[in-house]
């Protein structure tokens, strides 16, 4: 930690706590942008960069305080030029950059230190991208890795393990990543105003939810690395090379060959912790796994909810009748519990008599007539609709997968959008179901349907069947 405070300047993050925050991370975006396409940059074309590139938003701003600092008068409110110099001023008053002249020369050369290099990638990248990675299938890698062993090859044992080690860490990076995207969006999300940003951050956004959680980590985890298919051979694996005692020998001796392992006990120690820790991994990954999907569930879940609300709101008591008298377990109460009076205003002339609680006369009141108006659009007819929408296009699919025959199996159906996949899970869901018109077989076997790694399963009539 005293290394992490002698490395980086007590300065250098005042500029990113500033009022001017944003024109200053600017800056240095242009600064990173240059220094990627050039050589060498000098002092004079980076502050005709920050002239050029942030003229609109230079005019803005105020620039008394570094003025004052740097001893410069700004008598033109809109001198770009000398406000650009400031920034640069600044920026090289926190040690964001060094300036350096040039060998036999008096031109000043801009150099950036190793941490301000990489913080500045680091913000770069959390500005203009996502910060959920790709995911790269680390499982699969692992298995790939561990199958490629053999005894006639010592040397790959421990390649393999290194490679089963850095991947299954990855695996687990990748899942917490996930969930902790689902917990920050529902943290996030939850508090968009209105029905259209709503619906913008869950599936219009690039960086939303959809493309964010779902389209990057959530679906390829399901789809093309299958966690259960390959996680009992890694574990398998790895449970027979602790007890082998040629395989840890042939770990260690490679690893000291490239200087990994300083002697045989820390090598020893560093090959069984590595194989433990991948095995721990996935002994547990399934915890993750339940938690991504408790997550998520949740989050579509309320923010369906919320939508639904959002898109049914209206304001004042006309909001709150039409949710009352368009519920029919809160219409059924009003009329069967509750009797509805006129009521007047209490003046002088009003008469108290106390109630007696001790018998309760039955009341010769009639309740109201409630009519009821039927909305527009109908929460439950619009339900209805998309319930038979769904159910035609499960039927349609069907249909158009068996065309006439007596079976299809998941080598056959088309695989080419996420709505195929969707239809296709449906699918199988009812193919469980006793009132199916078919059964789903699902068999050992995986296949790769166009990318997506799936269980090789059959889809077979149910007349056809108990022939």
């Amino acid at each position: 930690m005293d290394l992490l405070f002698q490395t980086i300047p007590d300065t250098l993050f005042n500029v990113l706590s500033s009022p001017k925050k944003e024109l200053y991370a600017q800056a240095l975006f242009i600064l990173k942008n240059a220094m990627e396409n050039n050589i060498s940059i000098t002092k004079k074309e980076y502050i005709e960069m920050l002239t050029d590139y942030l003229s609109p938003l230079l005019s803005e701003y105020d620039f008394m305080e570094e003025s004052k600092d740097f001893c410069m008068e700004l008598n033109n409110t809109f001198d770009n030029r000398k406000k650009s110099l400031l920034l640069f001023q600044k920026l090289k008053k926190d040690e964001w950059f060094d300036v350096e002249y040039a060998l036999n020369s008096t031109e000043e050369y801009i150099s950036l230190p190793e941490y301000a290099a990489k913080l500045i990638d680091s913000l770069y990248e959390i500005a203009t991208r996502s910060m959920m990675q790709e995911y790269n299938s680390p499982v699969y890698a692992t298995y790939a890795a561990l199958m490629m062993t053999q005894k006639k090859h010592p040397e790959q044992y421990f390649h393999a393990m290194t490679i089963a080690y850095n991947n299954s860490h990855e695996l687990e990076k990748n899942l917490k990543q996930c969930l902790n995207g689902i917990n920050w969006h529902i943290n996030h999300d939850l508090k968009e105003s209105s029905l259209n940003e709503l619906l913008h951050t869950m599936f219009g956004d690039e960086k939303g939810f959809q493309e964010e959680i779902i389209d990057k980590l959530y679906y390829p985890i399901k789809t093309r690395d299958s966690i259960p298919k390959y996680k009992e051979t890694i574990i398998e694996t790895f449970t027979k090379w602790l007890s082998d005692p040629d395989i840890i020998d042939w770990i260690i001796s490679r690893g000291i060959n490239q200087n990994v392992y300083q002697n045989y006990e820390e090598g020893m120690q560093h090959a069984i912790q590595m194989m433990n820790d991948v095995i721990r991994i996935y002994e547990t990954i399934h915890l993750l796994i339940e938690q991504i999907d408790s997550k998520l569930n949740n989050y579509i879940s309320r923010m369906t909810d919320l939508i639904h609300y959002k898109n049914n709101q209206d304001s004042g008591i006309k909001s709150i009748l039409y949710r009352i008298l368009t519920n029919e377990d809160m219409v059924s109460a009003l009329g069967s519990e509750c009797n509805l009076y006129t009521s007047n205003f209490i003046d002088s002339t009003s008469i108290y008599k106390k109630v007696d609680t001790s018998k309760k006369e039955p009341s010769n009141s009639k309740p109201l007539n409630i009519n009821v108006p039927k909305p527009k659009e109908d929460a439950f007819n619009e339900y209805k609709r998309k319930v038979l929408r769904k159910r035609k296009q499960k039927q349609e699919y069907l249909q158009h997968n068996f065309d006439g025959k007596s079976k299809f199996t998941s080598k056959d159906v088309k695989m080419e959008t996420k709505k195929d996949f969707v239809q296709f899970l449906l699918c199988v869901e009812d193919g469980f179901k006793k009132n199916s018109g078919y059964d789903a077989i699902i068999k050992k076997e995986m296949i790769n349907n166009n990318g997506a790694k799936i269980p090789f399963i059959e889809f077979v009539k149910k007349e056809e069947n108990n022939v």
